[in-house]
């Protein structure tokens, strides 16, 4: 009776993923985007002593990509989990 719900698992956990893997693609993007302008712009910011305000705002967009890195590395484990744990219950399932 509740074989069935192990795809409907499996979809839910793949589908939560894709989405997890999107939004850190586009944070990995944001940061590269980012540090390339940076560094292209360097010598007009180091004449303009504006380099090392750059430091702070490479260190946010730096640590708003980490934070993404483990969300997505929660999912991944939990995906894992889940999918895992239905390859090893539905033989007790279908008693």
């Amino acid at each position: 009776m509740t074989l069935p719900l192990v795809p409907v698992f499996a979809v839910l956990v793949g589908l939560t993923t894709r989405e997890r893997a999107r939004t850190q693609w586009r944070e990995l993007e944001a940061l590269s985007g980012h540090f390339l302008d940076v560094v292209r712009g360097l010598p007009t910011l180091v004449a303009h002593r504006r380099a090392a305000a750059q430091v702070e705002t490479i260190r946010s967009v730096t640590h708003r990509y980490r934070r993404a890195t483990v969300e997505t590395l929660k999912v991944a484990f939990a995906s894992s989990s889940v999918l895992d744990s239905s390859r090893r219950c539905p033989s007790r399932w279908s008693r």
